[in-house]
C-alpha cells in the first residue's frame, strides 16, 4: 500500500510525463508542413473561410480546423464547403504524407499538379470552378484512389441579344485543357457534332434562331466531367429596315427609302455630310447608302457605280482645262470644242453647298474665262462644269 504522499507524487510524475510527451510531439511537427498550411490559408482567403479556428495561431497544427497530424506530419485536410477561394498553392505538394485532401464545394479556380502527393488515398475537388487545365495534370491520381472531380461550375453567359436578320453570330470558346471536345446547342438541341472545333458561326435567318445557346465541353482523358459554357440567349430577332436603292437625278444622288438615318459611302469610305437622303454628286466612284428606321436593323443598298465628267446621253468626252491650281485669287477656265456652248460653272464645298455660280458663252475651245475666287477661304473645293449636257467635276485647292 502506498501512502497518500506517495500517491500524490506518482500522479504528479505522470502528469509531467504526459505534458512532456505532448510538448515533444508538438515540437516534432515538420516545419515545412506548418509553412505550407500558412501559404494555403493566405492564398485561399482564409480570413473569409466559414470556419478557420486556430489557423495561423500558436496552437498545435492538429488543433487547426480540418487538419489531422500523425507522427509529426500533416496527413489529412478536411476543408470541404468552407469558402476557400482562388488558387491552391503549388506548395501543397510538399505535404508528402498527406492521405486525404477534401476541397470540394468551394470557390477554387486553380489547382496545381498534385502528383508529388504519392500517399493520397482520397482527393475530392468537385463543385468548384476548376477547368480541364486543372484536371488533366492530376488525372493519373485517379488510379486506385477515391478521386472525384465532377461536376464543376459552368462558365457564365454573355449579355442577351436581339440580333438582326442576316447578322452572323460567331462564338469561339476559350477553355483550358489539351484534350477538349466541343459541341454547340440551342435550347438543348445539338447544332454541331462533337469535335475539336471550339468555334461556331451561323447567320440569323428567322425567329427559329431565338433561344439559349450553350457549348458542352468534354475531355478525352478526364471523361467524367462536362463543363457547360452558357454562351448567351437570343431573345428575339430584329427585322431589317427596307432595302434602299440609289437614283441619280442630275448632279445629285437620291435614296429611294424614307428613313430615320442615312449613311453614304463612296468607294467604301464614309462621305462627309452623308447623313441625308440626297447628296451632291462630286466625284466618280462606287456609291452605297445604309438606312435605318427606328426599332429596325440597318440595311444597305447595292453598289451604284457613277462616272462624272461624261455626257449622260452620248458618253462623249468633254475637254476642260483650269489653271492655276492651287489658286490664290483668279482661276482661268478654258475648254470645249469648236462649237460654241453655254457654260454654267458652280463652286461647291466638300459638303456640296453651293458657294459661287458663273454663266457665260464659250466661243470655241480657245475661249478663256477668268473667275474671281479671292473671297473664298483657303481649303478644298469642287468646280462643277455643265456645258449643255457635258458635265465635269474638278477639285480646287484655294490658298
Amino acid at each position: 500500500m502506498f501512502s497518500n504522499q506517495s500517491k500524490i507524487c506518482l500522479a504528479l510524475t505522470c502528469l509531467v510525463m504526459i505534458s512532456l510527451a505532448a510538448s515533444n510531439a508538438h515540437a516534432q511537427v515538420n516545419p515545412l508542413d506548418s509553412l505550407t498550411l500558412r501559404t494555403l490559408f493566405l492564398d485561399t482567403k482564409g480570413g473569409q473561410w466559414h470556419v478557420n479556428s486556430n489557423w495561423l495561431s500558436a496552437r498545435p497544427l492538429q488543433e487547426w480546423f480540418g487538419v489531422e497530424v500523425t507522427a509529426g506530419r500533416v496527413t489529412a485536410l478536411h476543408l470541404a464547403n468552407n469558402n476557400l477561394q482562388g488558387a491552391i498553392p503549388s506548395e501543397l505538394g510538399k505535404l508528402e504524407d498527406l492521405l486525404v485532401l477534401e476541397l470540394q464545394d468551394n470557390d477554387l479556380e486553380d489547382l496545381p499538379d498534385l502528383q508529388p502527393l504519392t500517399q493520397l488515398t482520397r482527393l475530392r475537388i468537385e463543385n468548384n470552378r476548376l477547368g480541364f487545365e486543372d484536371i488533366e495534370p492530376n488525372i493519373d491520381l485517379a488510379d486506385g484512389i477515391d478521386f472525384r472531380y465532377a461536376p464543376q461550375e459552368g462558365i457564365p453567359s454573355l449579355a442577351d441579344s436581339w440580333p438582326c436578320i442576316g447578322e452572323e453570330l460567331s462564338y469561339e470558346i476559350e477553355a483550358g485543357g489539351d484534350n477538349n471536345l466541343y459541341q454547340f446547342f440551342r435550347n438543348d438541341k445539338a447544332l454541331t457534332e462533337i469535335s475539336e472545333d471550339n468555334s461556331y458561326r451561323h447567320t440569323v435567318l428567322s425567329t427559329d434562331d431565338v433561344g439559349h445557346y450553350t457549348c458542352h465541353i468534354t475531355n478525352s482523358i478526364a471523361t467524367q466531367l462536362t463543363i457547360i459554357h452558357e454562351i448567351h440567349s437570343v431573345l428575339d430577332v430584329t427585322p431589317l429596315s427596307p432595302k434602299p436603292s440609289i437614283e441619280r437625278r442630275g448632279d445629285s444622288l437620291y435614296c429611294t427609302v424614307s428613313a430615320d438615318s442615312y449613311s453614304w459611302r463612296r468607294d467604301g469610305a464614309a462621305l462627309p455630310g452623308g447623313d441625308r437622303p440626297v447628296i451632291p454628286l462630286l466625284a466618280s466612284g462606287v456609291y452605297s447608302v445604309t438606312v435605318r428606321i427606328n426599332e429596325f436593323c440597318p440595311n444597305s443598298s447595292a453598289n451604284f457605280d457613277v462616272v462624272v465628267g461624261v455626257d449622260d446621253k452620248t458618253g462623249a468626252d468633254w475637254a476642260i482645262h483650269i489653271w492655276p491650281n492651287p489658286v490664290s485669287d483668279r482661276l482661268n477656265v478654258q475648254g470645249g470644242n469648236d462649237a460654241a456652248r453655254e457654260l454654267n460653272l458652280e463652286v461647291v464645298d466638300t459638303f456640296g453647298r453651293s458657294l459661287q455660280r458663273y454663266s457665260y458663252r464659250a466661243e470655241g475651245e480657245q475661249h478663256i474665262e477668268s473667275l474671281d475666287l479671292s473671297s473664298l477661304p483657303a481649303g478644298t473645293y469642287f468646280l462643277r462644269v455643265d456645258a449643255a449636257g457635258f458635265k465635269t467635276l474638278h477639285t480646287l485647292i484655294k490658298r
